[in-house]
């Protein structure tokens, strides 16, 4: 009590000498005097109005950044503690300026790592700055924006035509083959890219959309850049994914009909020998737009010539019997026209290549044609009637000597026979051995049938020139 009373008589001791007035009241019985005391200083937690403060050994609350038993927090201005995001703003020494940010859990401690924040994926470096791009924690591999790990497919322009990257749920990447939505993907190991364009994987040759980096399937085409592909709707191109996605090879069977792919993935067209046989595959679009590349079967005009395809789709050659005709394909598969020599015998075909049996009339000559299609040569007996044809296969008519003997053939071929011919008398067996010949005379009565021996036709039915004629008792005609 003294020791304020002192301070007390020294400060009214003060003000006197400063000229200041001062007046004294009486003492009072409710005046009290209390020894002076050092007010009270606060050190580490404390709590004042909902906040929290921190005051270092020398009572001073701290502020900013500030690391309290191994746990880093921060404290504004005033000296509060604080919680939630913080967009901090740093300076170096030259003065460039930047912007991080950083989170503080409810209980202010700074967070670092992997931190989920209302159910979103975060990662804050150890210093606490939030990362972003890739990050690797514990083995798995994470892509950070200021808006939390991403998940799902998600596209990064981080190349000359970026790149393809999945994350799943976690936001972990994912490697190797994945679906979504209804699309396959297959992401490289070790880097996680997207696989695209064409990729050889265990064996076997995928493509991988340029752009979409989804697998597609079915028909796709060589764009203009080496290498790089387009997949085009509703046209066939020149390699074919088979559903599994798998590049096809060899034979490929679409839609009721063929295709061959050569040992590259290649789309095969125009003529192919493919084990010992010989195919032909479209080389371009039909009218009805069946699409190239597809393998021919049936009749087809190649460059001016027929060819005729098993439903096996193999060229045929020699002869092959197509509905109710047959053909013949020489060794090029060319359908032959016109007379054809084969095996030693001679066949016509028509001027659709088919194979004529029976009378075929070439060139203004006659032709016989026997069941099998071999061209007649020499004596054959055809309708009852004979006939000659000549080593060429042409029938003959008027005066033939064979054998030594003549013979007559009318102009149909037929070889007369027991008849009169020109005059001369043809033998049973068409042989003309009679020296004489007869003509017709006339005298007043009638017309004779007259030979230079002085025979004549009396009573009787005679053939001459191919016709019937009659004659009475005394020789005249009966007409």
């Amino acid at each position: 009590m003294i020791k304020k009373f002192l301070c007390v008589l020294a400060a009214v001791t003060a003000l006197s000498l400063m000229g200041v007035p001062v007046y004294a009241r009486p003492f009072m019985d409710s005046d009290v005097l209390y020894p002076y005391e050092e007010p009270e200083t606060l050190t580490g937690w404390q709590e004042r109005d909902g906040n929290r403060y921190y005051y270092d050994e020398n009572g001073n609350p701290v502020t900013g950044f500030y690391v309290i038993d191994e746990v880093t927090y921060y404290f504004d201005t005033d000296g509060a503690m604080y919680t939630g995001w913080l967009r901090y703003r740093r300076e170096d020494e030259h003065h460039n300026v930047s912007f991080e940010r950083y989170y503080f859990r409810e209980d202010g401690s700074m967070a670092t790592g992997l931190e989920r924040i209302d159910g979103t994926l975060y990662y804050f470096l150890d210093d606490g700055r939030l990362a972003q791009g890739f990050v690797v924690n514990e083995g798995d591999t994470y892509y950070f924006t200021y808006g939390g790990a991403r998940v799902g497919l998600v596209y990064l322009d981080d190349g000359p035509l970026g790149n393809l990257y999945y994350f799943d749920e976690n936001g972990v990447m994912q490697v190797g083959w994945h679906q979504v939505d209804g699309k396959w993907y297959y992401f490289n190991y070790g880097t996680g890219k997207a696989a695209h364009g064409r990729v050889t994987l265990s064996g076997n040759t995928y493509y991988f959309l340029l752009g979409k980096y989804y697998m597609v399937t079915g028909w796709v085409v060589e764009t203009q850049s080496p290498g790089q592909y387009a997949q085009v709707v509703n046209e066939y191109g020149p390699y074919y994914f088979k559903e599994n996605g798998a590049m096809a090879f060899g034979w490929v069977h679409l839609d009721d009909r063929w295709y061959y792919m050569d040992e590259t993935g290649k789309l095969v067209r125009g003529w192919r020998v493919i084990d010992g046989k010989t195919y032909h595959f479209r080389e371009t679009n039909s009218a009805l737009g069946s699409g190239f590349g597809r393998m021919d079967t049936g009749w087809k005009q190649i460059g001016g010539e027929w060819y005729y395809f098993r439903e096996s789709g193999a060229m045929a050659t020699g002869w092959q019997k197509v509905g109710a005709y047959w053909y013949w394909m020489d060794e090029n598969g060319h359908m032959a026209t016109g007379l054809k020599e084969i095996d030693g015998r001679t066949y016509y075909l028509d001027e659709d290549g088919r194979m004529s049996t029976g009378w075929r009339k070439i060139d203004d000559q006659w032709y016989w044609f026997s069941d099998s299609g071999s061209m007649a040569t020499g004596w054959r007996t055809i309708g009852g009637e004979r006939y000659f044809f000549d080593v060429s296969g042409v029938m003959s008519t008027g005066w033939r000597k064979l054998g030594g003997n003549s013979y007559y053939f009318h102009d149909n071929g037929h070889m007369a026979a027991d008849e009169w011919c020109g005059g001369w008398k043809l033998d049973a067996d068409g042989t003309w051995t009679y020296p004489y010949k007869a003509s017709w005379k006339k005298d007043d009565t009638g017309w004779r049938y007259v030979d230079t021996d002085g025979w004549f036709a009396q009573d009787t039915t005679i053939t001459i020139d191919g016709v019937a004629y009659t004659f009475d008792a005394d020789g005249y005609w009966v007409e």
